[in-house]
Formats: C-alpha cells, structure tokens, sequence
C-alpha cells in the first residue's frame, strides 16, 4: 500500500519539487516564495473559516441587530486586511538588501 506524502511538512514539498524538476536544487529564493504562499494560504483560510462562523445562520440563534450585524462586518474587514501581512515575502523589494 503506497503511503500518502504529508504535505503539511514543508520538506516534503521541497523534496517533491527538486525531485520533479529532474533533481535541482531549490534555490532559497524559491523557499522563501513557496513558505510565503503558505503564510498567504493560512491567512485565507482562517478568514474564511471566520467568515463562515460569523455569518452562518444558526437555528438556536435570535436574528441580529443591525449593530450587532455591522460589528460583525467590520471584524471580518479587519481580519481580511490582515491576509497579505505587513510585507508580503519573497516579494521584489527585498532584492536591494
């Protein structure tokens, strides 16, 4: 029985992309990029999943105000914005440095 990669170990990724492109190494430019689409990934994926617990409707819960509601609104912008982080990695303007 063929045993599943854990891809939630970042080595195995490398692994599998060095081993795919016949070999050659990763430079660690192309870490960097690979472990920033991963912050990246996370952070859209925490920001849906608060979407989705903020405005399900629950069949135990009253309906919401409206400030309750706009509260709501204005928790989920906050936790959007924080999606691409202060500085997104790997980007072109850490090239000078």
């Amino acid at each position: 029985m063929v045993q599943k990669t854990d891809w939630s170990k970042i080595e195995n990724v490398f692994a599998f992309l060095e081993k795919k492109d016949e070999g050659r190494k990763l430079r660690e430019s192309e870490k960097e990029l690979i472990l920033g689409q991963r912050q990246i990934n996370r952070r859209f994926f925490e920001a849906l999943k608060e979407i989705l617990e903020t405005m399900s409707p629950s069949m135990n819960a009253p309906q919401r105000s409206v400030a309750q509601s706009t509260k709501a609104l204005t928790a989920l912008k906050k936790s959007i914005s924080k999606v691409p982080g202060e500085r997104p990695p790997g980007c072109a303007g850490d090239l000078g440095k």
